[in-house]
């Protein structure tokens, strides 16, 4: 059907928007995200305000909305733009078409932890013990200090005794190692799906998440603690993959919801670079810490309540930081984020 046919022959017809395109209007611009095909798309707010108004009037209602000619030419040439990127289509019943539910949970009391390993000797079996009891599916084991292969090795082999879906290495990068060296060590243990090695003399990623099962990426950065973290740019960002994933970022913390760590001296708290703690592992447990509410409170903090991050078009794709924020404040915007939604510039 040609273009210039939609305006006249669909007037009767809603434009729908797939139900995995996901729209985030901002300060200055808006995303329109989609998510199957992992791409983003930056439109202006007015055409937000127009794909919105497109989920509850028919083409012909939104034509009769536009006062000027070229308002009507871009509404057209949108509809045109739209249908070629396969990011909707024309339908008689938007009914039929419903918006995904945004609703999330997880049967897990805890689905996340990260463990921050530098001098003092964790009793990684009881830590390990008390995750799994927590159905906990994601591991973080971070090192500060240079270990042995062997040492990580035994435990990947000790994590392998639970039901962990996933175990990701920070670990410095080993001289001796070649690239094949990693990947095959990263191979023997399929649950090992991101081995991140910093300290490396070059940025680089050996294997894709895409291409395998698994990830390894190699980065010049530096962290020898973790105050090397909450760094917000766009390599930190991330299409989410799932509509679960979409919806868990839109209604909770991006980083701490349904998390627990572990700091390298035993303290549990939300985050380890967070001041807060609840109690060290050595004398009280994750579940204990787990019930109290003023632990599960931050989960709730979504990118929606957060100073200048509510008024950001990349909110909903944000790796957010609550332990380094601009003013201490829980609500303050992330201290290492160096984006301007006001300008929609990077610092």
């Amino acid at each position: 059907m040609a273009v210039a046919t939609y305006i006249n022959s669909e007037r009767n017809a809603y434009l729908y928007l797939y139900a995995d395109c996901f729209l985030t209007k901002g300060y200055a611009r808006s995303v329109l995200v989609d998510r199957t095909e992992q791409e983003i798309y930056f439109i202006t707010n007015d055409t937000y305000d127009l794909l919105k108004m497109c989920r509850y009037k028919k083409i012909g209602e939104v034509l009769d909305t536009l006062a000027s000619q070229e308002d009507k030419e871009y509404f057209n040439e949108l509809i045109n733009w739209l249908i070629e990127c396969s990011l909707a289509k024309t339908v008689k019943n938007i009914l039929l078409f419903p918006e995904i539910n945004m609703e999330w949970d997880h049967p897990s009391v805890i689905t996340n932890a990260i463990v921050d390993i530098r001098n003092v000797a964790h009793d990684y079996k009881d830590i390990f013990f008390q995750l799994n009891q927590l159905a906990c599916e994601c591991i973080q084991l971070r090192f500060y200090k240079h270990f042995p292969m062997s040492y990580y090795t035994e435990l990947l082999l000790l994590a392998n005794e639970f039901a962990f879906k996933s175990v990701q290495l920070v670990i410095s990068f080993y001289e001796t190692y070649t690239s094949a060296d990693y990947i095959r060590f990263q191979k023997k243990f399929p649950f090992l799906d991101y081995l991140i090695l910093y300290s490396a003399p070059y940025d680089d990623v050996l294997i894709n998440q895409q291409e395998s099962y698994g990830c390894i990426q190699l980065t010049t950065q530096s962290v020898d603690s973790c105050a090397s973290c909450g760094i917000i740019n766009m390599k930190s960002m991330s299409i989410p993959k799932t509509p679960q994933e979409y919806s868990e970022n839109y209604l909770y913390n991006s980083c701490l919801n349904r998390k627990i760590s572990i700091d390298e001296y035993g303290n549990i708290k939300n985050c380890p670079s967070m001041k807060k703690s609840y109690g060290n592992i050595c004398d009280t447990t994750l579940e204990e810490v787990v019930k109290q509410q003023s632990f599960k409170e931050i989960w709730n903090i979504n990118k929606d309540k957060i100073n200048t991050c509510k008024v950001c078009e990349f909110r909903h794709m944000c790796s957010d930081c609550r332990a380094y924020t601009t003013d201490g404040g829980l609500m303050s915007k992330p201290l290492k984020c160096n984006y301007d939604p006001y300008t929609t510039t990077f610092n």
